[in-house]
């Protein structure tokens, strides 16, 4: 090989060096843009259940980002949000103020890290406002009583407006034995004398109701027995 073929092989090497360090610098400009990552939500929980009007939003923070938008709506376009606020740097949640509580029903969220012109925008995640399942106290379930004129008793609820109580032989609740609303400020229903219950099993539930919002309770059952 000549000295003229060396320094075309040269040249060819210098080349291919100079462009592959050329890549690696870019290479490693989009790996920094990469490694500014999506936020992960982390609360509320995917498809949950609330009794706070009031939630906090929280998610990971994500390494270099300047800010983070979180976005709050009840349409999953987004496109008139309960809650659209910016954040700096180090915060990572946001709890709704008292002045601006949710109304019961289905809302969406999302989060957006920023950092400059970049935005990497979270997965939209959803969740329910509703008011809280009520919680049976008496007749116990499996329990067994001679009363048949019961009284049945279950915890208030936080913001319910009226109480729905069935109790029925039969598990569908098809055709109650009791089917009475009561207001929010009564959590308790004796059966009159002049409608005793016959002896036999029975289910039991209470929904709690707030508007078109309605929470059941789980079903107990019960015995009336002679003895």
């Amino acid at each position: 090989m000549d000295e003229k073929q060396k320094g075309i092989g040269m040249a060819i090497v210098a080349c291919i060096i100079a462009a592959a360090l050329a890549v690696g610098v870019i290479g490693v400009y989009f790996l920094t843009e990469e490694g500014f990552g999506t936020p992960t939500p982390v609360s509320p929980l995917n498809d949950s259940e609330t009794a706070d009007n009031t939630p906090t939003f929280e998610w990971e923070s994500v390494p270099n980002a300047e800010n983070y938008r979180l976005l709050v709506d009840n349409d999953s376009d987004f496109s008139s949000p309960e809650v659209d606020i910016t954040l700096g740097a180090g915060e990572n949640s946001y709890t709704v103020p008292d002045e601006n509580t949710f109304s019961y029903g289905s809302y969406y969220w999302k989060v957006i890290a920023i950092k400059g012109d970049v935005e990497r925008e979270s997965d939209t995640w959803t969740f329910e406002v509703t008011i809280e399942e009520p919680t049976l106290v008496s007749p116990l379930n499996d329990s067994e009583t001679t009363d048949n004129t019961p009284t049945f008793e279950w915890e208030s609820v936080p913001n319910a407006e009226n109480y729905r109580l069935l109790v029925d032989n039969d598990l569908e609740f098809s055709t109650p034995e009791v089917d009475i609303t009561l207001g929010d400020g009564e959590n308790s229903y004796t059966v009159p004398d002049e409608n005793t219950l016959p002896y036999g099993s029975y289910y039991w539930k209470v929904i709690a109701i707030r508007g078109s919002v309605e929470r059941e309770s789980d079903t107990w059952t019960f015995e009336i027995s002679e003895v």
